[in-house]
């Protein structure tokens, strides 16, 4: 491995566990994961809307509509300055659904972009729509919530161990 630091040069230890498990002709299970990070699901996702706009999150109502198509906000949302519409979770759903994996990681950072209006309240709103719909259209799998950044902070924490 050249890129191994001079320091680990004679290292072998990841490698011989490699062969060692290569050289195990034994049958292991595996399991399958699906992981949901990072949605930051936008509610308020306008189709239409303008995908340009003065603030961090386009794609809005408050944006106004687009009057130049390429402008336009499209149906499953516009990289970059706009954060995911539903479609994309009910598209998302449709492949979960179809992959059927073993469990999911669910892994925060459910709300948009716009830390403007963050509070407990908005944040713990946006953790429980995505809760509830998955709950409605992927309860067939075990599913580990876990925290991500956007979800606690200063202003914030909806962690609650109780």
């Amino acid at each position: 491995m050249a890129s191994k630091p001079a320091s680990l040069a004679d290292d072998d230890f990841i490698n011989s566990l490699y062969r060692e498990i290569a050289a195990d002709q034994t049958v292991r299970s595996t399991i399958s994961i699906i992981q949901f990070t990072d949605l930051h699901v936008d509610l308020e996702y306008l189709v239409g809307s303008n995908n340009e706009c003065d603030n961090v999150l386009c794609c809005r109502l408050e944006d106004g509509m687009a009057t130049d198509p390429a402008k336009a906000a499209g149906p499953y949302g516009f990289p970059g300055v706009c954060d995911v519409p539903v479609s994309v979770l009910d598209k998302m759903t449709v492949k979960v659904n179809e992959l059927a994996p073993d469990t999911l990681f669910w892994t925060g950072d459910v709300a948009p972009h716009d830390q403007w209006n963050y509070s407990q309240e908005y944040v713990e709103n946006y953790q429980s729509f995505l809760f509830n719909y998955m709950q409605e259209n992927l309860n067939e799998w075990t599913t580990f919530p876990l925290e991500g950044n956007h979800d606690f902070g200063l202003v914030i924490n909806s962690q609650d161990f109780d």
